[in-house]
């Protein structure tokens, strides 16, 4: 599940039958033959493997964001989503979600059922508030008008010049 969401690494690499190495599957939706590196497991290591571009690019996707995710409270949770919802062949992978308002609902939701089952104390004592995806929105707002230092790392200017 983390390749989906959160912060974590994803930890994928698809071995095909005929012995090519590749990121994982969901980013063959981003066109036709993407996903090929010309890696094998016959000339290639695992390692070379997971060295190229895009292996590399689905690795650390959840710790290289757009801007609107990076300045977003939820983000640690969302993790920006799946790679593949947030190609454009405009922006490559530098952009929120398309399920970027549902993944506010969905996780605003969820907090707040959690906050609702603890004792009133409990979260009166720790400062915890609940979440709407309206206050998602300001809140994020509020941390893009503050980000005046945007930029690409290298990893993703080094992916954008590839395709």
């Amino acid at each position: 599940m983390a390749d989906y969401l959160g912060n974590k690494d994803n930890e994928v690499l698809v071995i095909e039958t005929d012995g090519s190495m590749e990121a994982v599957d969901g980013l063959k939706s981003c066109g036709e033959g993407f996903t090929k590196t010309g890696a094998n497991v016959n000339l290639f290591s695992i390692n070379q493997a997971l060295d190229t571009p895009l292996a590399k690019l689905y690795h650390y996707s959840h710790k290289h964001l757009c801007k609107k995710c990076r300045s977003c409270p939820i983000n640690d949770t969302c993790g920006g989503g799946d790679l593949a919802n947030r190609y454009s062949k405009e922006n490559g992978f530098d952009n929120p979600s398309i399920y970027c308002a549902d993944l506010e609902k969905l996780i605003s939701h969820i907090q707040n059922k959690i906050i609702d089952s603890l004792p009133f104390e409990l979260v009166e004592d720790s400062g915890i508030e609940r979440l709407t995806p309206e206050k998602i929105q300001a809140l994020r707002s509020k941390n893009i008008s503050k980000d005046h230092n945007f930029y690409k790392d290298e990893l993703l200017d080094h992916f954008y010049t590839k395709i």
